[in-house]
């Protein structure tokens, strides 16, 4: 600050035009500016400093409040019951408040500035966290996001972990945890979209199984397998296998050359055994 060297130095200057006095004058000029710095500036920096640090705690907490999906008056009454305001600050509490309603996001980046701005006054984190405590069971439950931020704030503070866990045993251990809101909504979307690829894939089998009864099966030679066999559609498979094995024992090429028939039925024969196998194949693998 130089406000009080150039005032005084001009004004020794002015009224005695001797370059000496003007020297003094700045020397007291440099003395008023000291205590200027010394005695008046330290309330002002300190009155501004109490206003952020007000305005990062009030957004702390009311993201805090929020991440569990949604603002409680409990919620609210205990943060207010563990600080002191005037009415004004309840209006900002409540601003910021419903702001957070719809914007929880920065939770952690509010934790950062409030470790910068405490900077040389680390003492405060521990009552923080306390009240941190104190609106996370304020409905008497204790969700999981609101004890996975008091976990991160205690990092992000560089508290012991004895703080945490004195805390914990005082406020949480008894409250009963409850399911995490959001992984329980994750959860039931997998369910049901679980549920809908199910159905969607039964549906599909269904409707293949229906195409293959109602699509006409034929042999790898494109015939008709009842009709290779000589049998009815309706007919079981046994009564199937039964007129495979009498075809097979009937049309096999070595009982043809037992019989000493020509080369041209030996080769019928073993055309019309393929034949006859590719049918049953066809019968068998619908009945698996």
């Amino acid at each position: 600050m130089f406000i009080g060297k150039i005032l005084f130095g001009l004004a020794a200057f002015v009224l005695t035009w001797h370059p000496v006095y003007a020297f003094g004058g700045i020397l007291f000029g440099a003395l008023f500016d000291l205590w200027i710095e010394k005695v008046l500036l330290p309330s002002n920096n300190e009155s501004l400093w109490q206003q952020n640090f007000s305005l990062l705690v009030i957004l702390l907490f009311a993201k805090f409040a929020k991440s569990d999906g949604k603002i409680s008056k409990n919620e609210i009454q205990a943060f207010k019951d563990n600080v002191k305001m005037s009415k004004a600050d309840g209006v900002i509490v409540g601003h910021y408040f419903n702001r957070a309603r719809h914007d929880m996001a920065g939770i952690e980046a509010v934790m950062q500035d409030l470790l910068i701005h405490c900077r040389g006054k680390e003492n405060i984190f521990p009552h923080l966290l306390e009240m941190m405590c104190k609106v996370a069971v304020a409905d008497g439950k204790l969700y999981g996001e609101h004890a996975h931020f008091i976990r991160v704030a205690t990092e992000i503070w560089k508290l012991p972990t004895s703080v945490y866990l004195r805390l914990e045993q005082l406020y949480l251990q008894d409250i009963k945890p409850q399911a995490d809101q959001h992984e329980q909504k994750r959860t039931s979307q997998k369910k049901k979209a679980s549920g809908r690829q199910k159905e969607s894939a039964q549906q599909e089998k269904e409707s293949n199984r229906q195409q293959q009864e109602e699509a006409p099966q034929t042999s790898s030679f494109g015939e008709n397998p009842y009709d290779v066999l000589g049998i009815a559609k309706e007919s079981t498979f046994e009564e199937a296998k039964k007129a495979y094995r009498q075809l097979v024992k009937d049309q096999h090429p070595d009982r043809m050359r037992g019989e000493d028939k020509s080369e041209q039925q030996i080769k019928a024969a073993e055309n019309n055994l393929a034949r006859i196998n590719a049918a049953f194949k066809v019968i068998e693998d619908t009945n698996k």
